[in-house]
């Protein structure tokens, strides 16, 4: 006859099956130490290609190569020069909207909430996330201006797949 197996023996070995399950699954998708880390996943596209057998899941390019990979030089210079100019009109109106939604928190939690100047400051956070989406999507363009007609095509399934994900921002 078996005998039974001690409660504090089943629970050890369920708990360490649960760790180690969801350390390898975390490191086998680089986002842990060990030995499926981002050193195992750069070896696995060496050998299975850099979209292998799931292009699906990692955005593969059904239309030749992605667009930043065959920019020129010049193009390339000048997207770069885009980006910076985006960026340094982006920040001060995202640090903006940071303090605004600290002030939200503020005028929300305080004893005595004044609905008066919340929703202001909701208007003037609207106010600058418009802005921001405004120069956001006008930057797309602009860079999407510069592509060749292929590069186009794999430009557009980009932006159209990160909006599809509900990724808010393209860059």
């Amino acid at each position: 006859m078996q005998k039974p197996i001690p409660t504090a023996l089943v629970v050890l070995f369920l708990a360490s099956m649960a760790l180690t399950s969801s350390d390898t699954f975390a490191t086998s998708h680089g986002k842990g130490p060990g030995a499926f880390g981002p050193a195992m996943h750069q070896m696995h596209h060496k050998t299975h290609g850099r979209y292998g057998d799931h292009r699906g899941r990692h955005g593969g390019r059904l239309l030749g190569p992605h667009w930043k990979e065959s920019l020129t030089a010049e193009q390339r210079t000048r997207i770069d020069q885009m980006h910076v100019a985006f960026a340094k009109e982006k920040l001060p109106l995202k640090l903006k909207a940071k303090t605004i939604k600290v002030e939200l928190a503020l005028l929300a939690t305080a004893d005595k909430a004044d609905n008066k100047a919340i929703a202001q400051r909701v208007d003037e956070l609207l106010a600058l996330k418009k802005q921001i989406m405004q120069k956001r999507y006008a930057h797309i363009a602009a860079m999407r201006a510069l592509l060749t007609a292929e590069q186009r095509a794999s430009f557009d399934l980009e932006v159209l797949r990160k909006a599809k994900k509900g990724r808010g921002r393209h860059h």
